[in-house]
């Protein structure tokens, strides 16, 4: 669970759950701590979302309930929410449709 090693959103989310199992609060336990919604917490440890910019202490709290206090790894935390942020994500490419068996495609592949 070292921070400095965290590259992506799944890892981020993925190590931040693993804190709270560790700690052995609930989403809910950990979201009425902090006063935020359980379904905005619970999108922190799922990777739904990122920890709020504003307040701009929400990971500080979080993890503090946690029981994660130390001032070095808080602040590595932070900076892998920073990187994580700013990691350049690569879409994938769009989806096209595929007949199954039928005519021929058209060149719309989306008329019939």
């Amino acid at each position: 669970m070292d921070p400095a090693a965290i590259t992506t959103r799944v890892e981020f989310a993925s190590c931040l759950a693993r804190i709270r199992i560790a700690s052995g609060r609930t989403v809910r336990e950990v979201a009425d701590a902090i006063g935020l919604p359980s379904s905005t917490v619970g999108g922190y440890y799922g990777g739904k979302h990122l920890p709020a910019r504003k307040p701009p202490d929400t990971l500080r709290r979080l993890l503090r309930a946690c029981g994660v206090t130390d001032e070095i790894k808080l602040v590595a935390w932070e900076d892998a929410l920073r990187r994580v942020r700013l990691a350049k994500t690569v879409a994938p490419p769009p989806l096209r449709a595929v007949r199954v068996g039928g005519d021929p495609p058209t060149a719309d592949p989306y008329r019939a």
